[in-house]
């Protein structure tokens, strides 16, 4: 078995795959100030809830957008299941044809492309709706071309509570109409519906520099909360950056 760690600014993704299938993934939080030993202690408490035997997963591979974080999973991982965790960076083999630099871009970007040029159309669009927002293009011969970034609706709902004093902490989903009659659904319809439609402008301008109707995929936490808002028909894949993680674990482990 192999286990897979995505870190993302608030939230650490656990995903354990078996014989080229996802088992099962659970999340955290992610705790700036846990220990690698209190991290070890929750992966092992969802080992034990998914019934796997820590003598079962014997690799590991990680991908991280929180450097502070990113060693402290790794020790986590060997003190725990006393092997090492491969990272996502410099020196891993993706596979990935790329037109951009690989020093700045994110392994999160690295992991959810390489996805989708195996299981999918190109060219195609994957839209992440995290706490950022962020688009990225793979043209028709499976090469990733670049990527937008925009602050995702987790940025804009802590910014909203935190700079404007009257204005309080909601729940993110959609009202019942698009214009707000109290300060709670006025915030949801900004968030959800405002959301949905700058997705939905730069899905199109992105469809326009492809040159091309491309395959629009959607993931991250908050996807399943603006998705069915969006013009855009989009295929909705919430393990993408752990498949792909997969796929670079295998790439970088040929004997496995």
């Amino acid at each position: 078995m192999v286990l897979t760690i995505y870190i993302e600014n608030t939230i650490v993704t656990f995903g354990v795959f078996d014989d080229d299938r996802l088992c099962y993934a659970a999340s955290i939080a992610a705790q700036p100030n846990a220990t690698e030993y209190e991290y070890a202690g929750s992966l092992k408490q969802i080992l034990s809830l998914q019934a796997t035997p820590l003598s079962e997963i014997d690799g590991a591979m990680i991908a991280s957008v929180v450097p502070m974080l990113t060693q402290k999973l790794k020790q986590a991982v060997s003190l725990l299941l006393g092997i090492e965790a491969g990272i996502v960076g410099a020196g891993v083999k993706t596979g990935l044809n790329l037109k951009v630099s690989t020093a700045t871009l994110g392994a999160d970007f690295v992991c959810a492309a390489v996805c989708a040029v195996a299981e999918y159309t190109a060219p195609c669009v994957i839209v992440s709706m995290g706490t950022a927002t962020t688009f990225s293009a793979i043209d028709p011969r499976g090469v990733f071309c670049g990527t937008a970034i925009t602050a995702g609706v987790g940025v804009c709902l802590q910014a909203l509570h935190q700079s404007a004093a009257q204005l309080p902490q909601i729940s993110m989903e959609a009202p019942a109409s698009v214009i707000g009659t109290n300060t709670v659904s006025s915030m949801q319809s900004g968030l959800v519906y405002g959301t949905a439609a700058m997705i939905d402008g730069m899905c199109r301008k992105y469809e326009i520099q492809l040159g091309q109707s491309p395959c629009f995929l959607a993931t991250g936490q908050y996807a399943d909360v603006i998705v069915p808002h969006c013009e855009t028909r989009f295929v909705k894949d919430p393990y993408l950056v752990l498949k792909g993680l997969y796929r670079i674990y295998q790439k970088n482990h040929t004997n496995k």
